[in-house]
């Protein structure tokens, strides 16, 4: 069911991801009205319960069209101004390049979506300034 209802969330994160972190925000203090069993939630901490959720039912995502797209809204993830997210770039990474075997040698066009979406991820990680 998660498999399925993760694509509707894949196509919002894919065209507005900033929307999608408003509607984290938004959604986030009313979670203990709602009878999720969570109490009030930052938009951060819903959005980074949703991935940790996300990154571990990927695998249970069954066609590979749901699962192209799924990891192109991941690459667009990486692009909001949200600092954990770079925590989990290991699974996400993991799943960016599963997929990225999956696709065919000659779809040339999902594989040049995918590399232009991954681009501004990389670019914003590697201009971070380091901890160490």
């Amino acid at each position: 069911m998660l498999a399925d209802a993760v694509t509707v969330y894949a196509r919002t994160l894919l065209q507005m991801p900033q929307w999608f972190l408003q509607f984290c925000e938004a959604t986030g203090p009313q979670l203990a009205h709602l009878g999720t069993g969570m109490s009030s939630a930052t938009g951060e901490q819903l959005l980074l319960a949703f991935l940790d959720r996300w990154l571990d039912k990927f695998d249970s995502i069954g066609t590979p069209a749901a699962r192209k797209l799924s990891a192109l809204a991941l690459c667009n993830v990486l692009t909001l101004p949200v600092t954990p997210i770079l925590d989990r770039l290991d699974p996400i990474a993991a799943h960016l390049t599963s997929v990225w075997f999956e696709v065919r040698p000659f779809d040339t066009r999902v594989t040049h979506t995918m590399q232009l979406c991954l681009l501004p991820a990389l670019l914003r990680v590697q201009s971070r300034p380091s901890i160490f």
